[in-house]
C-alpha cells in the first residue's frame, strides 16, 4: 500500500486547506440555496394552478346546477295542461240539468 500525503503537518490542519474548504461550502451552500429557492417557486406555481383548477370546477358546476335549473322551467312553460280524462261512465253519458 502506498503512503499517501497528508496536508497535515503535526496534527494541524494546512491554512491552504482550510479557506479552500471554506470556499467550497460558501457554494454548496448558495447553490443550495438556489435549489430551494426555486422548489418553493415550483411549490407556489403548483399551488396557484390547484387553486384555480378547484375555482374553475367550482363555477362549472354552479353553471351546471343553474343550467339544470331553468331547463325544466322552460320545457314546463311549453308544455301545454293535459286534460283530465273522464271516469269510465260519465265520459259517453250527458248530465241534464
Amino acid at each position: 500500500m502506498k503512503a499517501t500525503k497528508s496536508s497535515r503537518k503535526n496534527g494541524k490542519a494546512d491554512a491552504r486547506h482550510l479557506i479552500v474548504r471554506a470556499i467550497k461550502a460558501e457554494k454548496n451552500a448558495k447553490a443550495a440555496r438556489k435549489q430551494a429557492r426555486l422548489a418553493k417557486m415550483k411549490y407556489r406555481e403548483a399551488r396557484k394552478a390547484f387553486k384555480q383548477a378547484r375555482r374553475a370546477a367550482k363555477q362549472a358546476r354552479r353553471e351546471a346546477k343553474l343550467a339544470v335549473k331553468t331547463v325544466p322551467a322552460k320545457t314546463e312553460k311549453a308544455r301545454k295542461p293535459q286534460k283530465r280524462k273522464a271516469s269510465d261512465g260519465e265520459s259517453s253519458v250527458v248530465k241534464d240539468r
